[in-house]
């Protein structure tokens, strides 16, 4: 067999998720000779994923608020779903176009395999089981990101049993839909299918969906998402789940069984490590599979680093999310080039695509309280905007959480309802800043918008605001009186 041709990189990448594109662009802008191997689709599961469950989300939250203001509507209407399957395509499909085109043009020499080690400085590609290519590198960036995980002995049925891969694909509609796990994935698809008119069923083993923030923000979900139709069974273990007649069977641990169309595993991702041969080269990794990095992304081995979904710091607030993939890969280049600045993700923003939409950035108040004690609050509800009423969207609140008396920082903000996503950049810049809460009280926010509630939250904590409105017994008397006065929703 012919002897494969070496080709010599100041950086391999391996991975083309939005870690690894991130990070070969970061580096060619700063004269790096860069190799960077892609398997699948490029930019995975920032397009696949991503994307296309933002667009789906676009749609249903649309749908959602025109059936809440129906009698405002003439006419009806129909969801396309093959129609919105070839858009999702059509727009992966540009967007992949354009970062291969922009990688091309800076010069990244791209290959299309599947990467393993053959040493720490050597990576030879794959395709189909033949050696194309073999790489020397002085540095290394894994980036291959991570996959759903199954249940034990299950796999993916085209239309049947899902995952957040496949379920983006959908086609058709389905009657019915099983959703196996109450987190971030599993909740912005229930609210997503359940809008667009499919009979949701949640499972969770927690006794409270999306458990792993506040109680108000969970509580509040937790409504939104039943009113939207969607059934859920907390503090419940699924036993087992198999396909008979076209149909999904959910066999639950307390003997009951569910029947549905189409299910959904929403149990968390699984690290894609394996064929990379990191136990030859001695690349740490814990029980899971997630390879264990620095502050700089480094891993055990100096001359390689991890970034995106894969790898694991040491910090609480290490979020899989597609904005922090890019900022490691950046911050893997900085430290290669000599330049380490440590990445601190404690203001990092975030946004849940649920209906109603959740959004963050910092401490939680749980979290705040337990490391700072006797914090201080400020809760705006949406009863109080003029935005939120002209919307109609009166359920939901901004809540700026700030340090104990003498300690003005701002820790965190948290967000549920319409519009929130429009005020967590600020507090997020104010966080990273450790900009003082009281700056907000000197700002002058556009009206109406729901940054206004920004200021709200602050005034309520200097008690510049009357505070009994905060009570969400009151916000609850507003929202019921408004339905009774026949005002339309």
């Amino acid at each position: 067999m012919e002897k494969t041709h070496i080709q010599s990189f100041d950086l391999v990448i391996i991975g083309a998720g939005p870690g690894g594109i991130a990070a070969a662009k970061a580096a060619t802008l700063r004269g790096l000779r860069v190799g960077l191997i892609n398997y699948g689709h490029l930019m995975g599961y920032g397009l696949e994923g991503a994307f296309k469950s933002k667009s789906l989300y676009e749609i249903a939250r649309a749908h959602h608020a025109v059936h809440h203001r129906w009698s405002l509507a003439q006419g009806g209407y129909q969801i396309d779903f093959d129609a919105i399957y070839r858009a999702n395509q059509e727009g992966a499909q540009g967007l992949r176009h354009v970062h291969r085109q922009q990688l091309i043009d800076m010069g990244v020499t791209l290959f299309e395999g599947f990467g393993t080690f053959v040493d720490p400085h050597t990576i030879a590609v794959m395709q189909h089981d033949q050696e194309i290519a073999r790489l020397v590198a002085e540095h290394v960036i894994i980036a291959t990101g991570t996959r759903p995980r199954l249940l034990p002995g299950l796999r993916p049925v085209p239309q049947k049993i899902l995952t957040s891969d496949e379920i983006v694909d959908t086609s058709a509609p389905a009657a019915s839909m099983l959703v196996l796990g109450a987190g971030v994935i599993g909740c912005e698809f229930a609210s997503i299918f359940a809008a667009l008119g499919t009979k949701v069923t949640l499972l969770d083993t927690r006794e409270r969906i999306f458990s792993h923030d506040d109680e108000d923000i969970s509580a509040l979900l937790q409504h939104g998402l039943r009113e939207t139709g969607v059934e859920i069974i907390p503090s419940i273990r699924c036993k087992q789940i198999f396909l008979e007649q076209e149909k999904v069977h959910t066999l639950l641990e307390d003997g009951r069984k569910i029947i549905t169309e189409t299910a959904l595993l929403a149990i968390g991702r699984t690290p894609n490590i394996e064929g990379l041969n990191l136990d030859r080269i001695g690349v740490r990794t814990n029980a899971q599979g997630s390879i264990l990095v620095s502050d700089i992304m480094q891993t055990n081995i100096p001359h390689i680093y991890a970034v995106g979904d894969l790898g694991l710091r040491d910090t609480e607030h290490d979020l899989s999310l597609v904005h922090v993939a890019e900022a490691e890969g950046r911050t893997a280049i900085q430290a290669i080039c000599g330049e380490p600045q440590p990445l601190k993700l404690e203001y990092v923003p975030f946004l849940v695509f649920t209906l109603p939409m959740i959004a963050g950035a910092g401490l939680s108040e749980l979290e705040a309280r337990k490391k700072y004690g006797a914090i201080r609050i400020g809760k705006w509800s949406h009863t109080r905007n003029h935005r939120a009423h002209a919307m109609s969207s009166h359920r939901g609140f901004v809540k700026l959480i700030v340090g104990p008396e003498g300690d003005d920082r701002v820790l965190g903000v948290r967000g549920i309802g319409d519009g929130v996503d429009a005020v967590i950049g600020e507090v997020s810049v104010m966080i990273q800043y450790q900009l003082p809460y009281t700056c907000l009280l000197h700002t002058t926010q556009a009206h109406p918008s729901f940054s206004e509630s920004l200021r709200g939250a602050a005034d309520l904590i200097a008690g510049h605001a009357h505070p009994y409105q905060e009570n969400e017994e009151y916000a609850r008397e507003v929202f019921a009186a408004h339905l009774s006065s026949g005002a339309v929703l």
